[in-house]
């Protein structure tokens, strides 16, 4: 490299940290080098760049709000044991966590209070509902 791009390149991480651009400041002398050898002009350079980003700070946002909404506790069904609550409908709950019932505009607590799930069970049963039901809200257009 010549000393002109290695200043040039040393300012500009200084510019991209001091905007708060982490993904392009990470990724931009990878991509560069890329496009580079793509010949890709510079404004697809800009946008393959700025997606990356965007892309960085969506999934970001979307584990911030997770954090947020304060979920007891990281349990999965994976963990959850049918065979001590043989009243559990296995079937219906992973119906329920396909989230479907949101497209069809229905109630999912009156399905699975149909499940006559004991307290403790039905409220790990929703905690572990209430996390795809988030990511399909984080993620829908």
């Amino acid at each position: 490299m010549k000393p002109i791009e290695t200043k040039s390149l040393v300012l500009l991480q200084h510019h991209l940290k001091l905007l708060r651009l982490p993904t392009i400041h990470d990724e931009c002398q990878k991509l560069a080098a890329r496009c580079a050898q793509e010949n890709v002009d510079h404004l697809a350079y800009l946008l393959q760049l700025y997606e990356l980003e965007l892309l960085d700070r969506e999934k970001r946002s979307a584990q911030r709000r997770l954090r947020a909404a304060r979920f007891p506790n990281q349990k999965t069904l994976d963990d959850f044991k049918f065979e001590s609550q043989p009243s559990l409908n296995r079937l219906l709950v992973s119906e329920l966590l396909r989230c479907q019932y949101i497209e069809q505009r229905e109630s999912a607590r009156t399905e699975a209070t149909a499940m006559n799930t004991r307290r403790g069970d039905s409220k790990t049963v929703f905690t572990d509902m209430g996390t795809p039901f988030h990511r399909r809200l984080l993620t829908a257009p």
